[in-house]
């Protein structure tokens, strides 16, 4: 599978959500506004190829030494530290 990473496009949209206040009070309300406003978050091209070859769709889960892992939605916030609000 072939994974094309386009970084930051979307500069028209952070502009105008930066210049609005309710949106910026929407962000900070549900904790993401400290992650709308990290500079240029990079991302490891290499790790997110890794990820999607290690991606099962028949069992639903990431195969890791011929094991499945699981991830539910309690571990993405335990991963990222995002506010469960």
């Amino acid at each position: 599978m072939l994974v094309t990473w386009r970084e930051r496009e979307h500069t028209a949209v952070d502009d105008e959500v930066i210049n609005d206040p309710d949106a910026l009070d929407a962000l900070r309300g549900c904790g993401l506004l400290k992650f709308f406003k990290l500079p240029n978050m990079k991302a490891n091209t290499r790790l997110l190829e890794m990820l999607i070859d290690y991606w099962n769709i028949e069992e639903d889960a990431f195969m890791i030494d011929q094991m499945p892992l699981k991830i539910e939605v309690e571990d993405i916030y335990f991963i990222t530290s995002l506010s469960r609000r």
